[in-house]
């Protein structure tokens, strides 16, 4: 991207878009990009440190996907979502070839699955743009059943037997 000014900034405002959407469904407990080997690092400790219901996997735009074995160890049993992310409903027409370069985080989504998938790492899919109604009805319902599996797995019992 460092040859790709617009792209870059373009992807920073992509960023800040799904902060926010996410923001309004979600209480965020942390955010990272990882685009290095010190970003994956960092997003590795910081993961391992935080109490997470759920986490959130976005491809902004087409990536390798050497990073995910150690992402998905630092990720653990916690659940997961793939968020197959658009920046669009509907991609610009015509496309220009940084609209095409934005748009392309599905190619990387979905390499990306396939390695998931091999790593035996359990996920669930969603797909869109951020504001789709059906797509917020999923991330809700999802970080719903997240927070009630959490909340069950750290619940405490005190059986009390009468004879």
């Amino acid at each position: 991207m460092a040859a790709f000014p617009a792209l870059r900034e373009a992807v920073k405002e992509d960023g800040e878009k799904i902060h926010d959407y996410l923001s309004d469904i979600y209480d965020l407990s942390g955010e990272w990009q990882v685009s290095s080997q010190p970003d994956l690092a960092a997003c590795c400790k910081d993961l391992r440190a935080v109490d997470l219901d759920l986490v959130i996997l976005v491809y902004q735009v087409w990536a390798e996907d050497y990073f995910l074995n150690d992402l998905l160890q630092a990720v653990g049993e916690r659940p997961m979502v793939v968020w197959g992310y658009q920046p669009w409903r509907n991609p610009p027409r015509p496309a220009s070839f940084m609209d095409v370069l934005r748009g392309c985080g599905p190619v990387g989504t979905f390499e990306a699955l396939g390695t998931i998938c091999n790593l035996e790492k359990k996920f669930l899919f969603v797909h869109g743009a951020p504001g789709e109604a059906r797509l917020t009805a999923e991330m809700a319902s999802i970080g719903k059943a997240a927070r009630v599996c959490s909340q069950l797995r750290s619940a405490r019992f005190g059986p009390a037997a009468v004879a």
